[in-house]
């Protein structure tokens, strides 16, 4: 980092100042290194990670299988039943190929990494969204779940979705963008219970008594704050 940027860093302390050279070519390379670390990594441990005995990779597999043959699911769940419906989905299109469905688990997490730049440049600027796309790139945790059949990058993307999606509604007025909000934060429960803290954010931000927003909450199916 040169003199220059320093200054401008130590008079504004401001990070959206800071200017990269060649700033059109970071993303690219970070979302290239992050697919061929994906790639490598799932052509070394591809026979040796769904079936290892994993409970909650089986379990997802075998429930979209009872899916297709129109069987119901749990009356209890064990699990959320976002992932196992999107499972029985991919299988009704190309066929129950779990690796198939792994190396599509790759190229959604190499678009997680992109998210994650356009909304760490929305909210704090170039720098810091390369940033965080370069650490979502070699997280060795993530890649590692990406190889097998679980919820987590499904559930990482749909956050970022919705944030992304928040802060485009935040820019303009009508209920169309945050009806999409609604829409995704609906998704988020089914998946995994965490996605309940954006769904206290909603009640928060637009909770008070005739905020339009209390009532867009519902457009997912979850219902507004009392």
């Amino acid at each position: 980092m040169g003199p220059a940027v320093n200054a401008r860093l130590s008079s504004s302390g401001d990070v959206r100042r800071i200017r990269l050279p060649g700033k059109h070519l970071w993303l690219p390379a970070i979302l290239v290194m992050a697919l061929s670390l994906r790639i490598l990594y799932l052509l070394q441990a591809r026979d040796h990670l769904f079936f290892n005995a994993f409970s909650d990779s089986i379990y997802y597999h075998s429930w979209a299988l009872r899916l297709l043959e129109g069987q119901p699911g749990p009356q209890v769940f064990y699990l959320g039943p976002l992932y196992p419906f999107l499972l029985a989905l991919f299988y009704a299109v190309a066929g129950p190929w779990v690796e198939l469905f792994l190396w599509f688990q790759v190229l959604l997490g190499t678009a997680g990494c992109a998210l994650l730049y356009f909304l760490g440049r929305r909210a704090g600027g170039q720098a810091v969204g390369l940033l965080a796309a370069l650490l979502a790139a070699v997280y060795r945790v993530e890649i590692f779940y990406e190889g097998l059949l679980l919820m987590a990058v499904v559930l990482i993307v749909l956050h970022l979705l919705l944030l992304l999606t928040v802060y485009w509604a935040m820019r303009g007025r009508g209920a169309p963008r945050w009806a999409l909000c609604g829409l995704l934060l609906g998704l988020g429960p089914p998946g995994g219970p965490i996605s309940f803290c954006f769904y206290l954010f909603y009640w928060q931000r637009y909770g008070s008594p005739g905020s339009p927003g209390r009532y867009l909450v519902g457009s997912g199916g979850v219902p507004p704050p009392p």
